[in-house]
Parts: C-alpha cells; structure tokens; sequence
C-alpha cells in the first residue's frame, strides 16, 4: 500500500481476489477499478482461465492504469500456469519474487510494521524472541500466513508488545 500511495497519492488500491469473483464479472470488476482512477491488484490469478487472464489485460489496455496481477505457487512447484504463460506471451513484463521464507531479511523489517497495521495503534511492537521464532517459519502461503498469524495474536495479546506468550 505504501508503494502505491507514493506512486498514486491520495487514491486507493483497488484489490479484486479473482477466487471471489465469477470470471464473467472480473473484468468488470477490473475496469470498474480503473474507470475510478484506482490502481488494480487482482490476487490469485493461477486459479483464471486464459480467457479471463485475456479479458482482464484487454480492460486493462483500453482504460489504462496501473494493474498487478498476483500468481501465488505451492511451495516446490515450478512457476507454470496457462494464465502466466499467456501473460508472457503477450508481452506482459513478468516479476517473479522469492518466497518470502527465503527473504528474511524483509520479514525482518516488515514485521513490526504489519503488526502495528494490523494491530490498529493497539501492538507497537514484537519481543526479539518471536521474531526470532517467526523467522525460521516456512511461511508457505507467504504474506497471507504471517497476517494470519499476527492477527490471531494481537487478538489474544495482553500487551502493546507482541511476545511467545501471545
């Protein structure tokens, strides 16, 4: 979020989870998205059809805008899907980043700062040993796991400072 407000200051991100939406309506979604000036994220796009994935970049071409689409691998596969293949194929740069349990070093830094988010104000910190702890996680479903995490224990938390105990 903080990328994108420095690149689109004072608009929201748009962020369309393609598993809860019907295809038929994705690009729609999208475009309505765009259409309000907004950056599109559309997360889980290994689960689209290459069909949606050619409606999604068609909406996209024609309203302009910034759009992301996110394609999330179980851990050990290789990266193929037929809608990033199609993305590819179209000419549509492709980023691919490490899993986050091979990037420590930004769970490191981004730890606090998600806890105090999603905390809302109430946890302003981690103890060194749950980040410790929570750096020698997997993390399998990378940054949707640590918010799950750290939401179910600023839940249970006592204090404004996350620790093993929580």
């Amino acid at each position: 979020e903080r990328v994108v407000n420095a690149v689109f200051p004072g608009r929201l991100l748009a962020v369309v989870e393609a598993q809860q939406v019907d295809t038929a309506d994705l690009a729609e979604e999208v475009a309505a998205g765009l259409d309000a000036g907004k950056p599109v994220l559309v997360q889980g796009a290994e689960s689209l059809e290459v069909s949606a994935v050619a409606s999604v970049l068609d909406v996209a071409h024609g309203a302009g805008g910034w759009l992301s689409l996110t394609f999330r691998q179980p851990y050990g596969a290789p990266l193929d899907s037929p809608g990033l293949r199609h993305l590819e194929a179209a000419g549509v740069p492709v980023a691919v980043l490490p899993p986050l349990r091979s990037r420590t070093q930004d769970l490191e830094r981004a730890l606090p700062e998600l806890a105090s988010r999603l905390g809302g104000g109430r946890v302003h910190g981690l103890s060194p040993a749950l980040v410790t702890r929570l750096l020698r996680e997997p993390w399998p479903g990378n940054y949707h796991d640590v918010s799950a995490v750290l939401t179910e224990m600023i839940g249970l938390a006592n204090g404004s400072e996350l620790s093993l105990d929580d």
